[in-house]
């Protein structure tokens, strides 16, 4: 069995996505793995999932995209590859997107409009998201905020509290 290639390896901005649980949730997760893309069309993106019955969803939403490398259980996503991806985002529930850890200096030079969207995503979170007790306090404020800076119809972002 030949081994796995992980995003990292490919040479092309990496990216570790770490998806919701529910089904619902994977749908938007297909939107936001899609502005991805638009952002850098070269990227190439492991999937992590909470357990084998949240790889099927997200190979339903996701599978077909050329940008998908991998499909894996988050307990793979171990402390040392980590840091190897240029990017790690997580998609929490409510649909907000937190960069967890990331190559600055490779994203802002390989890819710019991608490094560009998430210093607006940080800026927004540290303002919006982290300062708040509940994350569904701001649901529709979020949806508004995050279709403006990825550019998209609020209706883009269903009602699912903004990616």
């Amino acid at each position: 069995m030949a081994e796995k290639k992980y995003a990292f390896e490919s040479g092309k901005i990496s990216l570790a996505l770490i998806l919701p649980l529910g089904l619902g949730d994977c749908v938007v997760a297909r939107k936001i793995f899609n502005a991805i893309v638009e952002l850098d069309p070269n990227c190439v993106i492991d999937t992590f999932c909470l357990s084998d019955k949240h790889k099927v969803f997200a190979n339903a939403f996701i599978g077909d995209s050329k940008n998908l490398n991998l499909i894996l259980l988050c307990e793979e996503l171990t402390a040392e590859l980590l840091p190897k991806y240029d990017l790690c985002l997580r998609i929490e529930g409510t649909s907000m997107i937190l960069p967890d850890s990331g190559n600055v200096e490779r994203l802002q030079s390989l890819s710019p409009a991608l490094f560009e969207t998430l210093v607006k995503i940080d800026a927004y979170n540290k303002q919006n998201v982290y300062s708040i007790g509940s994350s569904f306090i701001s649901c529709s404020l979020r949806n508004l905020v995050m279709s403006r800076i990825l550019r998209k119809k609020y209706t883009y972002f269903l009602s699912c509290g903004g990616a």
